[in-house]
């Protein structure tokens, strides 16, 4: 409860969260090459508000997916509580671009 607020006070949540995001695609790579029958699971990794609302975001996810060779499939993204942005434009913006991602297959 203290962790994401403070990181988020002191500008660490992107870093944070982008080394957070690349681990996840990282360790997915790790379990396929390790079993090819783990290439259908699915991490889902929670966004702060910060990271939801960065302007880039799916072009950030689409080069961790490119860089990795991971699925868009094999990689959910899910937003805290937190992220409930008051702009329900950027909003539905950076979901629709975060949806085009599912063509990376």
């Amino acid at each position: 409860m203290d962790f994401i607020p403070l990181a988020e006070e002191n500008g660490m949540i992107l870093p944070i969260g982008d080394w957070g995001l690349a681990e996840a695609c990282n360790q997915i790579r790790t379990w396929c090459s390790e079993d090819p029958r783990h290439c259908s699971l699915r991490v889902c990794v929670n966004l702060s508000a910060r990271q939801f609302a960065r302007e880039g975001l799916a072009d950030h996810v689409e080069a961790l997916l490119l860089q990795s060779g991971i699925s868009s499939r094999q990689l959910g993204l899910e937003m805290t509580e937190s992220s409930l942005i008051p702009d329900i434009h950027t909003a539905m913006e950076v979901l629709a671009a975060c949806a085009g991602l599912a063509s990376l297959c």
